[in-house]
């Protein structure tokens, strides 16, 4: 199976995972909004009540904290969701390594690692993952050792050159080094 067919069903498998997840996001995403204007209408009632009573210099001071407590409870509802969307991915991570393709990923995983770090190194993996770590040094016919376990959802950190250069490519720190765009991703699918 080439890398481009292990990368499309990778893509296929997250994407549909993803479309739930959403899709339950989005839920709750509407939940909170809803609750948000609410809170945003009532507070905005109480605000009119309390301008006519004051006069208008007051109500317009009154109204606009309303209206701005209103949108950091949207900015803040909003934010939770989208947290809650990424951290249902990062749980989900541990789930990739039962996936049938896990070991063609950890081969390409070494694979960038080990460009980067040379011909040599220590190779850290989690206790799972090290019999796929073995297979991986064994056939990259170098210098590598496996090190001491490390506790990640799937991938490799390799240390080299007595440890001034070390590179880590696990599932986390991938999830990691997208997190912004996928913020903004699952902000639009959420709020568009």
């Amino acid at each position: 199976m080439a890398l481009e067919d292990i990368l499309r069903i990778l893509d296929e498998q997250a994407e549909s995972e993803s479309e739930a997840v959403l899709a339950k996001a989005r839920e709750q995403a509407e939940k909170i909004e809803l609750e948000a204007r609410e809170e945003a209408d009532r507070l905005t009632a109480a605000g009119m009540q309390a301008a006519e009573a004051a006069g208008r210099d007051r109500a317009g001071r009154v109204l606009n904290a309303a209206r701005l407590s209103a949108k950091r409870e949207m900015a803040s509802a909003r934010e939770r969701a989208i947290e809650e969307v990424l951290g249902s991915v990062e749980q989900r991570l541990g789930d990739v390594r039962a996936g049938g393709d896990y070991a063609k990923l950890f081969e390409r995983l070494f694979s960038e690692t080990a460009a980067v770090c040379g011909d040599a190194g220590e190779v850290r993996v989690d206790v799972k993952d090290q019999a796929l770590a073995g297979k991986a040094i064994a056939g990259a016919g170098k210098g590598y050792v496996l090190g001491e376990p490390i506790d990640t959802a799937g991938g490799v950190v390799i240390v080299a050159t007595g440890g001034r250069i070390s590179h880590s490519n696990m599932l986390e720190d991938r999830l990691d080094r997208v997190r912004h765009e996928a913020r903004t991703a699952i902000a639009k699918a959420l709020f568009s």
